[in-house]
């Protein structure tokens, strides 16, 4: 079970406990972390989608990232992510 913290639309933690799959009710949102991994040169990484994705398989992107769990900052998120 993937938990999130919830947050105001101003990013301040409400002390609620969302549940990732059920409805997030109105008001409330989580955190998703994203990043873009440039080398030194300028080039840009870019990753190709699994096959198997509901949405947008084998397409690729340049970001990688996700959910940002509860109790977790967005860099730890995002070190996880990557």
């Amino acid at each position: 079970m993937e938990l999130w913290d919830a947050y105001t639309a101003k990013v301040e933690k409400t002390g609620e406990t969302l549940i990732r799959g059920q409805q997030i009710p109105n008001g409330l949102f989580h955190l998703v972390a994203e990043a873009i991994i440039q080398a030194q040169d300028g080039s840009v990484l870019f990753m190709k989608r699994d096959s198997h994705k509901p949405i947008y398989p084998n397409y690729y992107e340049a970001s990688a990232g996700g959910s940002v769990l509860k109790d977790e900052t967005s860099l730890t998120a995002i070190k996880r992510e990557i």
